[in-house]
């Protein structure tokens, strides 16, 4: 088995500094984080820097993601992957997924928690639907 470097993005958390300016603007449109929480994610938050990423790329946003804009993350993504001319990059937007990409369809934190309380024994099931499926072939392909 050998082994490859890749980078894995999972949730929009990691994107947050680029979209830092919406901040005030997710909170308007129905966000549960506070601005001390919004400020807090990003002030911790550790990027892979954009300009240099070279290795495989799996980056995936929930479609209903009320803290970081998963389309513009998306596209700064995209735009970044392809200057670099990186082919190994997969970057996605999961219906029916919020921020920590559990099937939501409201993105708001109240209806996370009620999916994860519902699905506490089947905890497969919390994720919105294709998520783990996504994530395990995309790395079947780096185990031959």
């Amino acid at each position: 088995m050998r082994f490859t470097a890749f980078t894995l993005i999972l949730t929009g958390v990691s994107l947050f500094v680029m979209a830092k300016g919406n901040a005030q603007d997710k909170t308007a449109a129905g966000s549960n984080y506070t601005e001390k929480e919004q400020i807090f994610i990003s002030d911790n938050d550790h990027a892979p820097s954009l300009d240099s990423l070279s290795s495989p790329l799996l980056a995936i946003w929930g479609e209903n993601d009320l803290l970081v804009p998963p389309q513009a993350s998306a596209e700064n993504y995209r735009n970044a992957m392809q200057r670099l001319k990186n082919r190994q990059a997969r970057i996605e937007i999961l219906a029916g997924a919020d921020h920590t990409l559990t099937y939501n369809n409201s993105g708001r934190r109240a209806e996370t928690n009620q999916q994860r309380e519902s699905f506490r024994e089947e905890p497969a099931k919390i994720f919105a639907p294709g998520y783990v499926d996504l994530m395990l072939d995309w790395l079947r392909d780096f185990s031959d």
